[in-house]
């Protein structure tokens, strides 16, 4: 298999856009968060995202560069 430049690009996109809004919301203070429930959604899903892409991308490469599955690398 070889690796797919544009998947790849396509997730780290989206890694970038979701860590952009993570960091808006860093930027809001601990109270605030707290008290407001549909910002820790969308911190929540936001992170969500952008660790589910950064298993694709981690998967696709695996998968590309034929190293298979960790357990039958002794």
């Amino acid at each position: 298999m070889v690796v797919d430049v544009e998947a790849l690009r396509s997730r780290l996109r989206r890694i970038d856009r979701c860590l952009q809004v993570l960091r808006s919301i860093a930027k809001v203070s601990v109270e605030k968060f707290s008290a407001d429930e549909a910002l820790r959604d969308r911190a929540e899903r936001n992170l969500q995202v952008a660790i589910q892409a950064c298993i694709d991308v981690a998967t696709h490469l695996v998968s590309a560069l034929g190293w298979g599955d960790p357990k039958s690398r002794s």
